[in-house]
């Protein structure tokens, strides 16, 4: 039987992987949208572990070119415009998603060497 704080100690640990795997996703983002587009600004990052029993997080991309408003706040100020049909992820999105596959990748040979 684990004790009290193995437990903790394990669920810390996962934690901890967790925003390991958010900041390596974040970077391969990072990388492929900066390529893609030159008003690239940064990653927002947003951790969550209010609904489910683990953490859950999102990824986002912001662009010199969004209203600041948004550009400085948490994604739901985007309200419906981030839920539009187009929005969605398609087929017009493949080659993003490639990008990102291969991004991702080389990121966790060059850190697992995987």
């Amino acid at each position: 039987m684990a004790s009290k704080w193995g437990d903790k100690v394990g669920m810390v640990a996962d934690m901890i992987a967790n925003l390991l795997c958010y900041g390596r996703f974040g970077e391969a983002v990072s990388q492929v949208c900066a390529t893609r587009d030159q008003r690239f600004l940064r990653i927002n990052y947003e951790v969550l572990g209010n609904l489910w029993p683990h953490l859950h997080g999102h990824v986002h991309a912001l662009y010199r070119w969004e209203e600041e408003s948004l550009r400085i706040g948490p994604v739901y100020l985007y309200g419906p415009e981030r839920t539009k049909k187009e929005q969605a992820l398609s087929a017009t999105h493949s080659q993003l998603h490639t990008d990102l596959r291969a991004a991702l990748s080389a990121l966790t040979r060059d850190a697992y060497g995987t």
